[in-house]
């Protein structure tokens, strides 16, 4: 990435786009890895599950992560999964447009407000999950736990605490809902799976606005 801009800027276009092609190549290696394990996902019963206050956490689970490098050209993702499979049509993405620096605490904060206002705006079109699944810790819950309280939503948060690997991961929950996190350990597969699917999406659409903002051509030759 750094010999691609440094070419771009020395108006090396041809050795620009070369570099370019190699980085969209690795990157492509990391989309179809997590891409392929779509169909690894379980399906599991649709059956309330025991003191989660009434969610269904098999039902709408919603997913959320933000993608930047440096606070640059920063987005958020929202996936969906019914079921527990993805329901792909369903994705949406963000731009951040207020939170500064890579902050991505506040970032996440900002999208999480705009996403459950629209559900009361446009009920249909966004309607509320069953559970929302978030990349982080305490921190990042307890911080949109506060928003969901503020704005009178009644939908669990769980966090993804990341480990060493996928069998190192922590669910997170705010301690005032215990029963959500015994709950969501159940399915903490499922949970892993739209956590991978919104860091993919996330990374997707970050790489799209990052081409657009380097000045280099995305198909054919040299710009003129």
């Amino acid at each position: 990435e750094r010999k691609m801009k440094t070419a771009a800027r020395n108006e090396h276009f041809e050795e620009a786009v070369f570099y370019r092609n190699k980085v969209q190549a690795l990157e492509h290696i990391n989309d179809v890895a997590l891409i392929l394990r779509d169909d690894d996902v379980p399906s599991l019963p649709l059956s309330k599950v025991s003191g989660v206050g009434g969610a269904n956490i098999m039902g709408r689970i919603e997913a959320y992560d933000i993608a930047h490098i440096s606070g640059s050209a920063a987005v958020a993702s929202m996936v969906v999964f019914e079921n527990g499979r993805a329901a792909k049509e369903l994705y949406r993405r963000f731009k951040i447009k207020i939170a500064q620096g890579g902050d991505d605490v506040a970032s996440m904060e900002e999208v999480l407000r705009r996403r459950l206002m629209r559900a009361e705006k446009q009920p249909m079109a966004w309607p509320l999950p069953d559970l929302l699944v978030i990349d982080g810790g305490e921190g990042q819950v307890n911080r949109i736990q506060d928003v969901v309280e503020s704005l009178g939503v009644n939908v669990p948060v769980i966090g993804i605490a990341k480990g060493f690997d996928r069998k190192q991961d922590r669910l997170v929950s705010v301690v005032r809902q215990p029963e959500v996190l015994r709950a969501a350990n159940a399915y903490k597969e499922v949970l892993q799976r739209a956590r991978d699917e919104a860091h993919r999406f996330a990374g997707a659409y970050h790489r799209i606005l990052r081409a657009r903002n380097s000045g280099i051509p995305r198909k054919g030759g040299v710009r003129k």
